[in-house]
């Protein structure tokens, strides 16, 4: 029997892309989340991520907000257009890239009560499956390192209905 992990989503950090805001109740909570863009017909993963400190989603996500918009050594600077289109282009950090970034990244959070090594299996198993699921998805992917060691169980990843999340519809590990 598989372990499973909802996402729950999307939202939106600003209220430009039109996505609903992260004022839920799950917001507070603890687990892993994922960046995304919205292509036709599903979403891709630019980075994956997990709340392991206080606060939960909604304060690592603005930590993970306001650090970007300062750029701070080893952050960089997408073109929106192509980034809105499932493509990252690297281009000089400019305000409007920079908060185009963020209005037009729609975030998933899946609350886990776990603890932080497991937390960091779970994250890994994700991105491990976004690197090996497509050229498309692994060129997208911010996450560069994740653990090698596997989950003990296969983990399905479920979404809300009509959504698809690029690459996560088979269980991960």
């Amino acid at each position: 029997m598989n372990s499973v992990l909802h996402f729950h989503g999307p939202y939106g950090l600003t209220p430009t892309g039109g996505w609903p805001s992260l004022s839920t109740p799950v917001a507070a909570e603890h687990g892993i989340y994922l960046w995304t863009v919205e292509l036709p017909d599903r979403y891709r993963v630019a980075y994956v991520g997990k709340t392991d400190g206080r606060g939960g989603f909604k304060v690592r996500l603005a930590v993970e907000v306001e650090r970007y918009l300062r750029q701070l050594p080893g952050d960089n600077c997408y073109d929106v257009a192509l980034f809105r289109q499932g493509e990252r282009k690297l281009i000089s950090p400019d305000h409007v890239a920079l908060q185009g970034g963020i209005d037009w990244s729609p975030v998933f959070i899946a609350p886990i009560s776990c603890d932080a090594h497991r937390l960091l299996l779970i994250e890994s198993a994700i991105i491990r499956r976004l690197r090996s699921y497509s050229p498309g998805t692994r060129s997208f992917l911010v996450n560069r390192h994740c653990r090698k060691t596997r989950l003990p169980e296969p983990l399905e990843i479920t979404s809300p209905d009509g959504i698809v999340l690029e690459g996560l519809e088979e269980p991960v590990q």
